[in-house]
């Protein structure tokens, strides 16, 4: 499960930089239903939020996906 936290300004198609478990990452928004981590882990959109704010206050967005999908020759 993977749970991020974005700009309230992030759109479909967009991409963005952040920092997952200390290490650096890019989102992109690929379609209503998928995240994509570094142009190869794809995950599933679970649940989007709006309306929530960090801890500074700014308006955000949040994203809870499944699990990275499994390499295509291991899928049954």
């Amino acid at each position: 499960m993977l749970v991020v936290s974005l700009p309230a300004l992030f759109r479909l198609g967009d991409r963005a930089n952040v920092v997952i478990n200390g290490h650096p990452a890019r989102v992109h928004w690929r379609d209503e239903r998928t995240l994509v981590l570094n142009d190869t882990d794809v995950r599933s959109i679970l649940v989007v939020e709006r309306g929530g704010t960090d801890g500074a206050g700014r308006a955000i967005v949040t994203f809870t996906c499944g699990d990275a999908a499994a390499p295509t020759e291991t899928a049954f």
